[in-house]
């Protein structure tokens, strides 16, 4: 293993992290980065044993800013692969990402050969994808408490969820001046039950309506 203090580098076997969690592959005596399309816990469980750890988690694309190439895009994996480009979906180069979406990963060398991998607690979810006509909120959560080793060891479920975020309709305000109120509702009859059971009743909205003066008042 190649470390490089100036620049917070950690190389091995033609990857390397770069300020210890962008993940950077050599190709054609240029490095790149990789795309967090596809890109889960199970990437890191590859990339982080060539980088001689025995194991680490995705982190996402929180990574700083980057220029220069893209290598790799689409890494679906199971874990098992010995090498981060024996599962890679497409050719060198080819990819339709920016930067914003670079991969980091935590690698470490937490001693976890005999445990299953468990999951941590699931994170902020998102924002509503649309403020009116139907959206989707998701939310994610890491294979990291601790994290597995092997791949046959990986946490068991979805790292998202995602459930419907839409809004009925306004109420039909009960007056026609003087002002009133009118509500509105989630529609939270299908996805709800896999979050949290007040998701339902904490979401409802209310705002005035026809508050103009009535006729003679």
């Amino acid at each position: 293993m190649k470390f490089n203090s100036r620049h917070e580098l950690c190389i091995l076997d033609n990857i390397r992290l770069v300020s210890g969690v962008r993940l950077d592959v050599l190709h054609n005596g240029q490095w790149g980065t990789v795309c967090d399309d596809y890109f889960d816990d199970r990437g890191a469980v590859v990339a982080c044993p060539q980088l001689g750890f025995k194991g680490g988690i995705f982190i996402g694309n929180s990574v700083g800013d980057v220029n220069g190439k893209i290598w790799l895009d689409d890494l679906k994996c199971k874990g098992s692969e010995g090498k981060l480009a024996e599962f890679r979906r497409k050719y060198w180069g080819s990819h339709n990402c920016h930067h914003s979406e670079d991969v980091g990963i935590r690698c470490d060398n937490f001693d976890r050969e005999s445990n299953d991998g468990v999951w941590g607690d699931w994170l902020n979810s998102s924002v509503c994808s649309s403020s009116c006509g139907g959206g989707i909120q998701e939310r994610q959560r890491h294979c990291d408490s601790p994290p597995p080793y092997l791949a046959e060891r990986y946490c068991s479920g979805l790292p998202i969820e995602s459930r419907s975020c839409t809004w009925s309709e306004w109420s039909t305000c009960p007056v026609s001046c003087g002002g009133g109120i009118q509500h509105r509702l989630k529609d939270c009859h299908i996805q709800s039950s896999i979050w949290d059971s007040t998701y339902c009743d904490a979401s409802r909205e209310s705002r005035l309506c026809n508050n103009t003066c009535c006729s003679g008042t």
